[in-house]
């Protein structure tokens, strides 16, 4: 122990008491109240000078045995020094880490950690594990050939990520240009032609592609150029079908479609236009039945005519008298010319009546006469199934010699003829009025209010037209010779079998 002092210190043995005054400056020792046997006491001023006396007054120096130093206060060595040389202790890591002594003021001592806390990016271990600035992550930054990852403390200090810089796509496998897509827009590239085009993309898994055209195949009706030469469905070929008007040539593919050739459907036969419109394979022969007077000349004359005009013509000579029995089938044809002349006081069996009457009323046939049918109208013996069926044309007598026609009504029985026609064969003509329905187209001039030439009455599309004149009566000439009588007989067969369009 080494003492120092200002004022007297005075140690006196006695009852175990220690009064100290620490008016005096002490270094290197520990106090207590008990020393082995020391006892201090405080300096007195015995002399009245104003200080204590001097010195240390040792009543008992007790004897010291050397023992190993221990924490308990006492110099356990006797080598003047009390807890000395008990060493230190650690303990904690990092910023946790604390050093003590093992024995303080005779006591001994516990090390204890300090506490740690989260760990920041400061070169310390804060959270005392024997890691520094660890587990603080890192950072990405860019994208594709741009992106960069850094941790996020080196050293101790935080970092920033900075991404790379992007340049031109160019066909590697990588994003180069840095916009999250690899080996885009560099184009595409198409080659061939039809079924042989091919477009492939111009960068494939990082590689450049070359553009190879498809095989060329057959052509064939599908739409598509087979054969890769610019067309499409080419050289396959037309089919024609059908006859007449009806014939019909399509091609054989058509929008890469396989096309059926159906014929055009077949219309009535149109007389005298050169076609086939009825398509049976025959132009200008429709069906007509000329029911004759026993006048082989004049009907053969009419036939002539009629067929000149596009007609098949079938005559029956003297139908119109007593010969017609209904065979063949007025039905069958699509008008039925009757010239009663020379027959006109016979009567046409009602077989053939019949026939005229239905194939008229139920199919439209149409009907031709001329001066003589209306003279059976008028007789009670004589047509009396054709009567309430056919009668347009009231007779009440009759005039002959040479007529004067005069048209009254534009109609195609008399297209193409004079308005005005003089008759110059000796023939009878009716006189009288038009009945039932009837239209008068001409006139003949004379007998004011009782001169019908030509009647005609159209019935929903049932044609009948009557003639005032009279046909083959063999004493009145050959009238068929007459140009006006000739061609408004062909056009009234022609109208009555409604042969125009």
């Amino acid at each position: 122990m080494t003492m120092n002092s200002t004022r007297n210190i005075r140690v006196q043995a006695g009852p175990v008491m220690l009064t100290l005054a620490l008016t005096t400056l002490i270094s290197g020792c520990t106090l207590s109240t008990d020393f082995d046997g020391y006892v201090f006491a405080p300096g007195v001023d015995a002399g009245g000078t104003g200080r204590d006396d001097a010195g240390i007054t040792v009543d008992t120096i007790p004897g010291c045995t050397p023992t190993t130093e221990v924490c308990n206060g006492l110099d356990d060595n006797c080598n003047g020094s009390t807890d000395e040389n008990l060493g230190t202790t650690t303990c904690g890591m990092g910023v946790c880490a604390r050093t003590i002594d093992n024995c303080a003021v005779g006591v001994a001592q516990v090390c204890t950690a300090g506490t740690p806390v989260a760990e920041s990016c400061n070169g310390l271990d804060d959270n005392c594990d024997g890691s520094t600035d660890e587990n603080l992550g890192s950072s990405t930054c860019g994208i594709g050939a741009c992106a960069r990852t850094v941790d996020n403390c080196a050293a101790g200090v935080a970092q920033v990520c900075i991404a790379g810089t992007p340049v031109a796509e160019s066909c590697n496998g990588l994003d180069d240009n840095c916009d999250g897509s690899t080996d885009e827009s560099l184009g595409r590239t198409t080659c061939g032609v039809g079924a042989c085009v091919r477009t492939i993309d111009n960068c494939a898994a990082g590689m450049p592609q070359a553009c190879t055209p498809g095989p060329a195949g057959v052509e064939s009706c599908n739409g598509l150029d087979d054969d890769c030469n610019g067309d499409t469905d080419e050289a396959l070929g037309t089919t024609t079908c059908g006859r007449g008007v009806c014939a019909v040539t399509v091609k054989n593919c058509e929008a890469g479609v396989t096309q059926v050739c159906r014929p055009a459907p077949p219309s009535r036969e149109i007389c005298g236009d050169a076609l086939d419109n009825d398509c049976d394979g025959t132009a200008d022969r429709v069906p007509l039945l000329l029911l004759g007077d026993n006048n082989p000349t004049e009907s053969a004359s009419l036939e002539s005519r009629f067929n000149a005009a596009g007609f098949a013509t079938t005559v029956v000579e003297g139908g119109a008298g007593d010969t017609y029995q209904g065979t063949p089938a007025a039905s069958s044809f699509r008008a039925v010319v009757i010239i009663p002349g020379n027959s006109y006081a016979v009567d046409m069996p009602n077989a053939g009546q019949l026939s005229i009457a239905n194939a008229y009323t139920v199919q439209g046939t149409g009907i031709v006469m001329t001066e003589w049918a209306a003279y059976k109208f008028r007789d009670a013996n004589h047509w009396k199934t054709l009567f309430p069926v056919l009668r347009i044309f009231e007779r009440t007598g009759a005039d002959n010699g040479i007529q004067t026609y005069t048209r009254t009504v534009p109609h195609p029985v008399t297209a193409g003829l004079p308005d005005t026609v003089q008759i110059v064969s000796p023939s009878a003509h009716n006189v009288g009025f038009v009945v039932n329905g009837g239209v008068e187209i001409m006139s003949r001039v004379g007998n004011a209010g009782r001169n019908p030439a030509i009647v005609v009455r159209d019935d929903a599309g049932k044609r009948i037209v009557h003639f005032g004149h009279s046909a083959g009566w063999s004493s009145t000439g050959a009238w068929t010779e007459e140009d006006f009588l000739r061609q408004s007989m062909v056009n009234a067969a022609r109208w009555a079998a409604k042969c125009e369009p």
